[in-house]
């Protein structure tokens, strides 16, 4: 009887999941329009007639191709009736659709004033406008590819520095907003017109949006935006380099990365194949989760740093050169300085004591001890595992970032607990009793990034241990991208 409810369960588990992955790898567009409408007339109170759903569907197609406006995810769905996992799938497909249905140069008409960051230094500084001593940045900005990172500045009385937060995000363009600007004399403003912003992966409870525009004295300025400060009229900071310096720079960077002797373009070297299975620190992780959780995949690997081991790993080129920095977070304080070097395949592992509080940034050196990557890493909270346990007695449906709720299967009238992981401290909610079928529903603190989760334990119903799922939260474009 428990072999048959619980093949039951995962039959039913599995055909939800592959209607879902029919969804995300639809070989057309109208194919995945077809899976869209279907989705939208699948909700668990009330319900949605295919019309319903062809004509908001159409409605919402027919404002990103007039806009170019790509909302949250959360903003999809009709009259609340949808849930986190509908609306990232009408998210997913309308942004395909406004690639597929534009083009270059259509683009370009809708998002006029989109600063160009590809043409763009990695490193640039912005300083307040009435700031005319320049002695420190009020932001320290890194570009990498689409990521953009920086350090955003506070300041005492006679600008002494106070602190300094570290937020990063994803460059984007979007409908055109008009802003309003304080002049530098602090008395005037002016109107000025956006594409470009990024926003932030939330820290704690705040969340920056930074809008970049080429300001009228031919730099670059940005406007900071945040959930604890909305002004109806922004201050601006700008680069003291004109966008012509700054692209003539981002030439001359580019030009010079192409032969500098033993970059990480010019080695041939290549990070191992199957460096996912040859890991010894990988364990129980799905090989995609691994992935996912790991960075630079293409000329480097550094993979996830978790506080229960508190190591920093990966793979470099054989020849080149690591150094661990730990810093305290609280005052950053340097905690110890970490050179080694990796072994014949380029695998290395450094016992850095790593923690929450206790954050590692990683530089790595070429033959000529010049710097070829340095990134800060971030601390994991939680060893992810497959949404199934092996025994079969506890499934999870996929979850996604930002989700507010938790949903699997269980054995019948089961106790589900659930921990909320959400960095310095981790709080339970209630017991949940899942239902006859062994089906389970919670609602669960939305995690804003993939280093925190919620888990989900039930206790074995013969031999009574606990059995646990520490699910990954992914966003839609990892899971449109996951190499299977």
């Amino acid at each position: 009887m428990k072999l048959t409810m619980r093949l039951c369960l995962l039959l039913l588990c599995s055909s939800m999941f592959f209607s879902q992955a029919q969804l995300v790898n639809a070989e057309t567009l109208g194919e995945q329009r077809e899976w869209v409408i279907s989705s939208l007339m699948e909700v668990i109170n009330g319900e949605v007639t295919r019309e319903e759903a062809e004509l908001y569907l159409a409605e919402e197609e027919a404002n990103i191709l007039s806009t170019g406006e790509k909302k949250g995810f959360r903003s999809y769905g009709i009259d609340g009736k949808h849930s986190t996992a509908h609306s990232m799938t009408v998210s997913d497909y309308l942004n395909r659709y406004f690639e597929e249905n534009t083009t270059e140069a259509e683009r370009e008409k809708i998002y006029p004033f989109a600063v160009e960051f590809d043409k763009l230094p990695k490193n640039m500084r912005f300083y307040h406008v009435d700031n005319t001593e320049r002695e420190f940045a009020d932001f320290d900005v890194t570009i990498e590819g689409n990521k953009i990172s920086m350090y955003y500045c506070y300041w005492g009385p006679n600008r002494s520095r106070q602190n300094a937060t570290y937020i990063e995000g994803y460059a984007e363009v979007n409908e055109t907003k008009e802003l309003a600007v304080k002049e530098s004399n602090g008395q005037d403003e002016r109107l000025v017109h956006i594409n470009s912003r990024i926003i932030t992966e939330p820290l704690r409870d705040w969340q920056y949006i930074i809008y970049f525009f080429y300001n009228n004295q031919g730099g670059i300025s940005l406007l900071k935006w945040d959930n604890h400060n909305q002004p109806e009229v922004f201050e601006e900071y700008a680069t003291l380099e004109t966008r012509e310096e700054l692209e003539a720079l981002a030439a001359k960077e580019r030009g010079a990365s192409t032969i500098v002797p033993g970059d990480l373009t010019e080695s041939n070297w290549s990070v191992p194949e199957d460096w996912r299975m040859l890991s010894s620190r990988r364990g129980d992780i799905p090989p995609v989760t691994w992935e996912l959780l790991s960075t630079q995949l293409d000329e480097l690997v550094i993979e996830p740093v978790f506080p229960q081991d508190g190591l920093v790993t990966g793979y470099v080129n054989p020849l080149y050169n690591i150094v661990v920095t730990m810093t305290q977070t609280m005052n950053d304080e340097v905690l110890s300085v970490i050179e080694a070097t990796p072994n014949d395949e380029g695998y290395f592992s450094i016992d850095a004591d790593a923690a929450v509080g206790r954050v590692p940034t990683i530089t790595i050196l070429n033959e000529q001890g010049q710097q070829v990557y340095e990134a800060e890493l971030p601390i994991v909270q939680y060893q992810p595992t497959a949404l199934e346990y092996e025994s079969g007695y506890l499934t999870l449906e996929r979850y996604f970032l930002g989700q507010s709720y938790i949903e699997g299967y269980t054995y019948p009238f089961a106790e589900v607990n659930i921990m909320q992981l959400d960095g310095y401290a981790s709080t339970g909610i209630p017991p949940i009793t899942a239902d006859s079928n062994g089906y389970f529903y919670a609602d669960v603190k939305a995690h804003p990034n993939n280093l925190t989760t919620n888990v989900v334990t039930v206790s074995h119903p013969e031999t009574l241990e606990p059995i646990t799922v520490s699910p990954y939260p992914w966003t839609q474009a990892e899971l449109d991208n996951a190499n299977w």
